[in-house]
């Protein structure tokens, strides 16, 4: 019978001793490592119950409870079933599997002799969703804590959600600015004073949707760009061991845009982070800020016997909002332009290897053994990197079936 203290031997102390307290609900259980038969799959006589996923909504809490806490061992996969932990429980045996529709509990059937009943059952299922709780509460924090230290994470995949939004913007502002978007069309129904100051407040209205939109998607399109950063590093030198992660994730989206592309072609690189600094200054940062830039451009300052003049009076005509009417040609489709510009830079640039495995839709793994397969496999050739992604992703779909 495996010791418990085996399974936590590779944390810190620290990490020890909130494994021992999240270890007290369990003291009517041990591990059973002998068992490598299981009940799932197995001709022996048990009794299944299903477990709701109100009692233990995550399943993987309740791998690591019986993992972590018992030194339980994993039966491994199967057909519909993704683990399988035996354990016994007052002496008796059970195990705990999570399979294709849910949580499943077996306790063995005995003709005679110590059995379990169902009083002891909800037991069973009540100490393990207070140790999971418990670990959830106090030990994840920690075990996230030094794993994202040792560079142990998978970044979840969100480009498709993310550049969606941005597309959805974007498309809203196309509309917008062709006269079909919602305050046009509100400003239409209305009809109120004549025929030219409906069409004004049409135009009006044309250029407020277009700004709104053309705003939320520039914010939109620095969202997905940081995201991008992030996810693509596998095909950048970053070293986990030797760098850390988490202060990567802090950076601001122009270092992380430095880091991210240090050593490319530095021409390039440059001529597209100036034009992203310039959108930045211009259509987010004063947006993102309560109306504020750097440059105090918001600001008015007094003049005796003038008025109040903005501060930016000089640049004024650049201004997102200068225009009477709406200044489509002259901003929106610039912003469009350099966008696209950058996007396939990405694609076809230094980054393109990472980006073939984000548009497959996959996670990025950092751990050193993954960075290495996808280096290897980026480094040898378009085709070899072709069919590693796609065996990863039809991995990824066998998880998602438990098609083992």
């Amino acid at each position: 019978m495996a010791n418990p203290e085996e399974a936590s031997r590779e944390f810190s102390e620290e990490i020890k001793r909130e494994i021992a307290v999240c270890r007290q609900p369990l003291r009517d259980f041990a591990s059973n490592n002998e068992d490598r038969q299981g009940f799932a799959r197995s001709p022996r006589l048990s009794r299944r119950y299903e477990i709701s996923s109100e009692q233990m909504p995550v399943p993987l809490l309740i791998s690591m409870a019986i993992k972590l806490l018992l030194g339980c061992e994993n039966l491994g996969r199967t057909e519909k079933l993704t683990w399988e932990y035996p354990f016994l429980f007052r002496g008796v045996q059970c195990s705990i599997s999570f399979e294709k529709f849910g949580l499943r509990l077996y306790v063995e059937e005995r003709p005679e002799g110590r059995e379990v009943d169902e009083a002891g059952v909800l037991e069973i299922q009540k100490k393990l969703s207070a140790a999971s709780r418990m670990m959830e509460k106090n030990l994840l924090s920690l075990l996230c804590k030094e794993a994202v230290t040792a560079g142990k994470v998978t970044i979840p995949n969100l480009y498709y959600k993310l550049r969606h939004m941005y597309e959805y913007f974007r498309n809203l502002a196309e509309a917008a600015y062709a006269g079909e978007g919602a305050l046009a069309q509100r400003a239409e129904e209305s009809g109120k004073g004549t025929l030219l100051a409906g069409s004004l407040t049409k135009f009006m209205a044309i250029r407020r949707e277009g700004l709104y939109a053309t705003l939320a998607m520039v914010n939109s399109y620095f969202s997905l760009l940081e995201h991008l950063l992030v996810l693509s590093l596998p095909s950048t030198d970053f070293d986990p061991s030797k760098e850390s992660f988490a202060d990567f994730i802090g950076l601001r989206l122009f270092d992380k845009y430095d880091r991210a592309l240090r050593g490319t072609n530095a021409v390039k690189v440059q001529q597209l982070r100036a034009k992203l600094l310039k959108i930045a200054e211009t259509w987010r940062n004063p947006y993102s800020h309560g109306g504020f830039d750097k440059m105090h451009h918001a600001l008015g300052f007094q003049l005796e016997g003038v008025g109040v003049l903005p501060i930016g009076l000089s640049a004024i005509g650049r201004h997102p909002e200068f225009h009477v009417f709406p200044e489509k040609d002259q901003g929106f489709d610039e912003l469009c332009s350099i966008f696209d510009e950058i996007d396939e830079f990405l694609t076809l640039g230094p980054l393109s290897a990472s980006m073939k495995w984000i548009e497959a839709g996959l996670d990025v793994p950092l751990d050193s053994n993954s960075l290495s397969y996808f280096r290897c496999a980026a480094s040898a050739s378009p085709d070899e990197l072709e069919s590693y992604i796609t065996t990863m992703s039809e991995q990824v779909d066998l998880m998602a079936n438990m098609d083992f």
